[in-house]
């Protein structure tokens, strides 16, 4: 049952319902916490990350990638690490925090290319958001276009550690 929910979440999040999509990831993450049923825990935090940054609600996003960062170090899965690294990039972009947000982006690029994997709908509009973001910084000189190569190439170069301590780096800078 709990499969079937995520995947209703995903789908009202596709349609752009995040309010909707946000409440059903919270009640997944109460029922998963409640089963110790880390690894879909740990999803949909990470998904309730992204739904909350679609969302525009910085601050619920921070909320739910503090408890996901331990279960994503816990657990060891890549896919979750790299889809979690997109968001924790979004948010530190917005934070102000945009060369942190490019190695972060660096080491989810890699992992996409590396293994020729597509971002599905969700990943695909927290990646879109963070390349305005880039494009901003770059068209207003915050963050030049060669920086942010050279900052996503050493993200590219990053541990499955080194990038969960670089997010425990933001999430403490952004409070």
């Amino acid at each position: 049952m709990s499969e079937v929910s995520t995947n209703l979440a995903e789908i009202q999040a596709t349609r752009g319902e995040y309010q909707a999509a946000i409440e059903l990831a919270m009640c997944n993450a109460v029922q998963n916490r409640s089963r110790r049923d880390w690894y879909r825990l740990a999803y949909d935090l990470t998904n309730l990350t992204s739904y909350c940054l679609l969302a525009a609600d910085n601050r619920a996003a921070s909320g739910a990638a503090r408890e996901v960062l331990p279960l994503v170090a816990e657990l060891d899965d890549q896919q979750a690490s790299v889809i979690f690294a997109d968001s924790l990039a979004l948010l530190a972009a917005r934070a102000g925090a945009l060369e942190m947000a490019a190695s972060l982006k660096g080491y989810e690029e890699h992992y996409y290319v590396s293994n020729e994997q597509t971002r599905e709908t969700i990943e695909r509009r927290v990646h879109e958001a963070l390349k305005g973001l880039f494009a901003a910084a770059e068209a207003d000189g915050t963050l030049s276009g060669a920086k942010r190569v050279q900052l996503m190439q050493a993200g590219a170069e990053m541990t499955a550690e080194a990038m969960q301590q670089l997010g425990r780096t933001v999430l403490a800078k952004i409070g």
